[in-house]
């Protein structure tokens, strides 16, 4: 076996430059549910000046508040009100060095949207592509949700190979099913966010473009030349994509890992997220919407495809990371990769193992070492990370 691959790396070693994103200034802990209230009191906000309809809020403040009382240990753990300055403080100086990273990347895909838009606009919003996304995250959570919890309600006894049930969040019959109801509502309220990307990033191109009079339909001389551009800027787009796709890697990896490292905004935002230690599909909303802002906005160019295509895109990306979590004697290594960095905490921050690699947090173990009861040799985790891990996800309130 490789044992470099297989060590994990230790928390207390200093990231190399470049891992995270520097910050100034300090805050104090506060509650791992504080960025879910300041996100369910924007919404109000802006269902009040008209950006979103009320209903909308309805639902999704009635989900926060089901989560809420789903979770008791959240009712026992103070929300320090004192300390939401300090933590938005951080978090915008995360915001905004994310934002400087990417605006090359926006102005470039503000160039292409320019030559795609007569012909990419009205298959973008022939049919909201946030009511189609949305609406199709919704019927596959349901389906979970009611595959879960037949599961554990009348097979509980043949639930191990779906569940780990000896994991973590799953380790009773009822803990399962609170965690799974909890899951469920709470991650309805991040995949706003999620679901809303393409539109908001649609409709600001668009309002530059009227703005700045670039509309190539108004232009005499480039009129009769629309369907020659749109081609053109397809087949440059195709070529660069690949190249478009390389920070929102890197991007992510520094969001993630800045999250971690960073323990008030770890409480305030990321920690809500670990309370799966063993992930179910429904935990991929479990995300803070402060977060998901961060990390659903970083590719740029992947708006421009046509609606159908991004809301299938959207949901395998979504997905995938959480399928094998229930089974991770699996060949799917995209999903393991990403449930040992919830099994161990301070490994595998990447969407892919490539960041990971590069700046020195990469973990794997083989897939029965995974599954085993009792790991043991130099793959298993000590004993005081496990405890660790579960004291940060809150396993031990």
């Amino acid at each position: 076996m490789n044992t470099e691959n297989a060590k994990p790396q230790q928390r207390f070693l200093p990231p190399p430059p470049g891992a995270e994103y520097p910050l100034m200034g300090s805050a104090v802990g506060g509650g791992s549910y504080n960025s879910h209230l300041v996100a369910g009191v924007l919404f109000i906000g802006l269902a009040a000046i008209g950006a979103i309809d009320w209903w909308l809020v309805a639902w999704i403040d009635g989900c926060l508040a089901i989560g809420l009382l789903l979770d008791r240990r959240t009712m026992n753990r103070k929300i320090a009100l004192r300390a939401m300055p300090g933590q938005m403080l951080l978090y915008s100086q995360v915001a905004l060095r994310a934002a400087v990273h990417m605006f090359p990347y926006y102005a470039f895909a503000f160039v292409l949207y320019l030559g795609m838009a007569p012909v990419v606009l009205p298959l973008n919003f022939a049919i909201s592509s946030f009511v189609m996304l949305y609406g199709f995250y919704m019927l596959l959570r349901v389906y979970w949700l009611v595959h879960y919890l037949w599961v554990l309600n009348f097979r509980w006894e043949h639930a191990g190979r779906t569940f780990q049930t000896h994991q973590a969040n799953l380790k009773t019959r009822r803990s399962a099913i609170q965690h799974v109801l909890w899951a469920f509502f709470l991650g309805n309220v991040g995949l706003v966010v999620r679901c809303s990307s393409q539109v908001i990033t649609i409709a600001g191109f668009e309002y530059l473009r009227q703005s700045l009079n670039l509309d190539l339909t108004q232009h005499p001389t480039l009129n009769v030349h629309v369907m020659s551009i749109f081609w053109g800027t397809v087949v440059v787009w195709l070529a660069t994509f690949w190249f478009m796709l390389q920070p929102t890697f890197l991007i992510y990896y520094r969001v993630h890992r800045t999250f971690h490292s960073c323990r008030p905004l770890y409480d305030s935002v990321h920690s809500i997220h670990h309370r799966g230690v063993l992930p179910t599909q429904l935990d991929s909303g479990t995300i803070s919407p402060l977060e998901f802002a961060l990390t659903e906005y970083n590719l740029p160019a992947g708006m421009l495809v046509p609606n159908w295509y991004w809301t299938l895109g959207q949901i395998i990306l979504a997905f995938a990371g959480h399928l094998p979590s229930h089974d991770t004697n699996t060949w799917m290594k995209t999903g393991h990769h990403h449930l040992l960095h919830h099994r161990l905490f301070n490994v595998n921050f990447g969407l892919i193992a490539r960041e990971d690699k590069r700046y020195g947090s990469f973990y794997c173990e083989p897939p029965q070492a995974a599954s085993a009861p009792e790991p043991s040799g130099e793959a298993a985790p000590p004993a005081r990370r496990r405890h660790a891990v579960a004291a940060l996800a809150g396993e031990d309130d």
